[in-house]
C-alpha cells in the first residue's frame, strides 16, 4: 500500500498536537497554492507546511506561496515524509523557546 499525502499530514498533525501545537488545516477560498497546514507552537509562533506524498514536489505556484510567506517573515516549508515534518516542527519549537528564568 502506498503512502498518501493525507497519511503524512495526519501523522504530522497528531505529532504536533502531542508536543503542544495547535494544528490547523488550511483551506483558502478563491486562492490556490497555499500550504496545507499551519501549526502554532506553545510560544505563539507558527510554521506553515505543505505536505506532498513521498517523492512528489510542490508545484510552481506552491513554491511561490512558500517563498511569499518566508519573505513576510513566516516560517514555511514543505515535506513528503513524517521524519522531515517532525524535524521542522521540533526546530520551530526549539528556536522560539524562551530561556529559563535565572534565579
Amino acid at each position: 500500500m502506498s503512502v498518501l499525502e493525507k497519511d503524512v499530514e495526519g501523522k504530522a498533525s497528531d505529532y504536533a498536537e502531542s508536543i503542544g501545537y495547535i494544528s490547523l488545516k488550511v483551506r483558502v477560498t478563491g486562492q490556490r497554492g497555499w500550504p496545507d497546514h499551519v501549526f502554532i507552537n506553545p510560544y505563539g509562533y507558527h510554521v506553515w507546511i505543505e505536505f506532498k506524498k513521498p517523492k512528489e514536489f510542490p508545484s510552481k505556484l506552491q513554491y511561490y506561496r512558500l517563498k511569499t510567506l518566508i519573505e513576510q517573515g513566516a516560517s514555511a516549508s514543505w515535506t513528503d515524509n513524517l521524519a522531515r515534518a517532525k524535524d521542522i516542527l521540533d526546530a520551530n519549537v526549539a528556536s522560539t523557546r524562551l530561556p529559563a528564568p535565572r534565579n
